[in-house]
């Protein structure tokens, strides 16, 4: 097939996604990168190559550099099981019904605990490989963990481990956000004895690890510094004890992009305030062990940091099937793994403890949702066939077949829980539309479907007040929708015409609309609207329909659903029809 683009134009793609993917420190620091910034295009392979060899050095620097504030004692490391699974389901799926007592588990799937301490170990050998020390703390992946999990940290060595909140209070079987008047005791290491010793866990404070995640990211970075310390002073003038411990965890590779200069105002200007504050002292983990006597935990019930459950991995037909195919080619291989030589089974368990990895079950089932889903189950299946291969065993028919469900187009999902995002016309964060409802726009186009549509996608969800809109496109809804004007007509409960004249990134409605106080959209790389329920009488149990169009002046576009509506239900009851994964 020819290229659509010359030579010079991929050598300009190929530098520019390098370029962009360089964050502020680098930029700062490197004249090679400012000058290739301000440079823009027509860029020479000599160029390319030299950005390359920058980028692999400073890389190079990484684990070097963490080594030595490791060794000078100024941070402390932990790691996660290697291949990142979820460790409470590896030891017992029935863990997963700690909370959710009648979620359905895979059929026939023995413990594999044995994999389970190879996942720690390997864990703990590269990180001393790495840094040239036993490493003492250990995040469990996703934050999950159960007693299983825990005894094995204990056999291991290891001195302590995190978790979330939310698991805190189930095991002191208390209820969020108060904790039932204990939330104090979140402020205290904890210790879970067991026969053969004991270990330390702390538990996150949610809250707090969420506004670094994702809200500061929206506030100017004093702001959001001085938000943080105050926090942090109500927390000490609540506790009746002097030495507080507060932990604040958050996924590290998420927030920073989405702060202005990757974070650095913010991260220097916290971490100033917090040195200069007499009250407060920043310890590592090990250190607040030495110094705040644990609280002891007698029952700890198996969880993650997603709503201190375990159903985002298990309990969906196809999470479970994934996990049913696992599980049988494990015990196909088990058999003959010793008459194998060491390297085509080390080569075997290796498949088999990738396609243990949580990841893949994140994308499996209705609740979380990316248009590469099926690219997920191949590659799944793939390890699983490559573990037969490599034992030189036939490959099953039932490895060969998508878990994928064949999704019905249209209508893809009810909304997960309730939402509430800022609408600014761009994906603030990755979940502030998680727990969204997802409606495919062109799903009834067939013969007649256009070549390029504006409208892919609409994501929907409710708070108590709002309906919540997000439209998504292909590339930039400001660039497609030029010199038109969004058009939101709601047929039921009350018919109603929204028309947004699109003004910069603004939406703003034209004309006398009757019911239109308290609607507001942005519009940019997609487009959001909050709509308020009063404003087309939706109360609970009603079914909305409507549907979407562009306009230029008096004329249409382009319509979404092209010969059909959207039709979504408001829920009665948020507690009993939305459910937190």
């Amino acid at each position: 097939m020819e290229s659509i683009f010359t030579p010079q134009e991929m050598l300009d793609l190929q530098v520019l996604f390098l370029l962009a993917w360089t964050g502020t420190v680098i930029r700062e620091e490197e004249p090679l990168v400012r000058q290739l910034l301000e440079k823009g295009r027509n860029y020479q392979e000599t160029e390319k190559f030299d950005l390359v060899q920058l980028l692999l050095r400073r890389v190079a620097g990484i684990i070097p550099a963490y080594r030595e504030a490791l060794q000078s004692g100024s941070i402390e490391i932990t790691t996660s099981p290697y291949y990142h699974p979820i460790l409470p389901l590896i030891y017992d799926f029935t863990s997963a019904r700690a909370v959710e007592r009648h979620l359905p588990l895979p059929v026939g799937c023995s413990p594999l605990s044995e994999d389970a301490r190879v996942h720690m170990e390997k864990a703990l050998d590269r990180f001393q490989e790495a840094f040239g020390v036993r490493c003492k703390g250990v995040w469990p992946s996703e934050g999950a963990v159960s007693p299983e999990a825990l005894e094995e940290m204990i056999r291991l060595g290891v001195a302590y481990v995190s978790s979330d909140e939310e698991v805190l209070a189930h095991s002191l079987d208390v209820s969020l956000p108060g904790m039932g008047g204990r939330r104090e005791e979140l402020y205290s290491p904890w210790t879970f004895p067991s026969g053969e010793g004991a270990v330390g866990i702390f538990f996150r404070d949610r809250p707090l690890s969420d506004a670094i995640g994702f809200t500061y990211q929206r506030m100017e970075a004093g702001k959001a510094v001085r938000h943080f310390i105050t926090r942090l002073h109500e927390i000490r003038r609540s506790l009746n004890h002097e030495n507080g411990i507060v932990t604040v965890i958050l996924d590290g590779e998420n927030a920073w992009e989405h702060y202005p200069s990757n974070g650095r105002p913010f991260l220097e200007g916290l971490y100033e305030a917090l040195a200069a504050d007499p009250a407060i002292t920043m310890v590592t983990m090990s250190q607040a062990l030495e110094s705040v006597k644990p609280l002891v935990l007698p029952r700890l019930v198996p969880g993650s940091w997603i709503g201190g459950r375990l159903s985002t991995w298990v309990g969906h037909p196809e999470k479970n099937r994934a996990w049913e195919l696992v599980c049988r080619t494990r015990q196909r291989l088990q058999g003959i793994l010793q008459s194998l030589d060491e390297e085509r089974r080390e080569n075997v368990v290796e498949q088999l403890l990738v396609a243990e990895g949580s990841d893949w079950y994140w994308w499996y089932g209705d609740d979380h949702f990316t248009t590469l889903a099926d690219r997920f189950d191949e590659l799944f299946r793939l390890h699983l066939i490559n573990a037969c291969r490599f034992a030189d065993i036939e490959v099953p028919p039932e490895l060969l077949e998508p878990i994928l469900r064949k999704r019905a187009r249209g209508h893809l999902r009810e909304p997960l829980d309730t939402i509430h995002p800022t609408i600014d016309g761009r994906e603030s964060n990755y979940f502030e539309w998680i727990n969204a409802g997802i409606f495919n726009l062109d799903f009834d186009q067939g013969s007649m479907h256009l070549t390029d549509p504006v409208f892919r996608d609409l994501y929907y969800g409710f708070d108590e007040e709002f309906l919540y809109l997000r439209l998504d496109t292909e590339g930039h809804f400001l660039e497609r929708s030029a010199g038109c004007a969004l058009v939101v007509e709601v047929i039921e409960p009350v018919k109603q015409v929204f028309r947004f004249d699109i003004e910069g990134e603004t939406l703003s409605l034209s004309g006398e609309e009757e019911r239109g106080e308290g609607v507001r959209g942005a519009m940019s790389r997609l487009a959001e609207i909050a709509m308020p329920l009063a404003s087309i009488e939706a109360t609970p149990g009603k079914e909305i329909l409507l549907s979407f169009g562009l306009w230029r002046g008096a004329d249409p576009v382009e319509k979404a659903p092209l010969f059909s509506l959207v039709k979504i239900k408001v829920p009665e009851d948020y507690e009993l029809e939305y459910w937190i994964v």
